[in-house]
């Protein structure tokens, strides 16, 4: 009998059902769906198949991580609405049965104490950002500065990814699985840096 399943634990044909939708007409609405999927009830990185839809459509390498971007808002939003909402009878739950509690409380102990950053942090990083957004439901981040964390820290990261594909083509897509901390640690500097000089543009000079 053959596996019925993909390395990555997924049904075998999922990426290629997956990836023929995406590189159909309709591509826009299907990269916000599964960006959104993504942010919200999937526990895996789709990078594996939005990546070569980047590297086929190189000159659209931007628009479409804007796409990603905006699916990724509303996913963390519904998210964020459901954990504040129906955390001890839905999101917890589902939580002890994917066996991230654990994991989960850690994030939320770090969402509490440092807030917005904490939220940045984790969307650049490989930490699942549904603990964070979870969290911050559960927390009562304020939603100004919760939008504003997942729109800056989800944009750079796929901007990032964007830039990749866009200089290197296809071959992005290993170099971010084998450098994804690095890259994350780098696009945080990044930001770290401009935020800090614009602030002392403005605040001391």
């Amino acid at each position: 009998m053959t596996d019925a399943t993909d390395g990555d634990g997924r049904p075998r044909g999922f990426r290629q059902r997956v990836d023929a939708i995406l590189h159909s007409r309709f591509m826009p609405f299907w990269l916000v769906l599964v960006s959104f999927l993504e942010n919200s009830i999937l526990l895996f990185p789709m990078e594996p198949l939005f990546i070569p839809v980047m590297a086929a459509r190189r000159k659209q390498a931007f628009f479409l991580a804007a796409l990603l971007t905006l699916g990724c808002v509303l996913g963390a939003g519904a998210t964020y609405l459901a954990a504040a909402w129906l955390f001890d009878s839905v999101v917890e739950p589902l939580m002890y049965a994917t066996h991230v509690f654990a994991e989960y409380k850690a994030v939320q102990a770090d969402i509490r104490d440092n807030g917005f950053w904490a939220m940045f942090l984790i969307g650049v990083t490989p930490v699942p950002f549904q603990l964070g957004t979870v969290a911050a439901g559960v927390a009562g981040m304020p939603v100004g500065e919760f939008l504003l964390a997942v729109v800056l820290s989800r944009g750079l990261r796929y901007n990032a990814e964007a830039a990749l594909v866009y200089f290197i083509g296809a071959k992005a897509q290993h170099f971010i699985e084998k450098y994804e901390v690095e890259i994350a640690v780098g696009s945080t500097a990044l930001f770290v840096t401009l935020f800090g000089g614009g602030w002392l543009i403005a605040h001391v000079f």
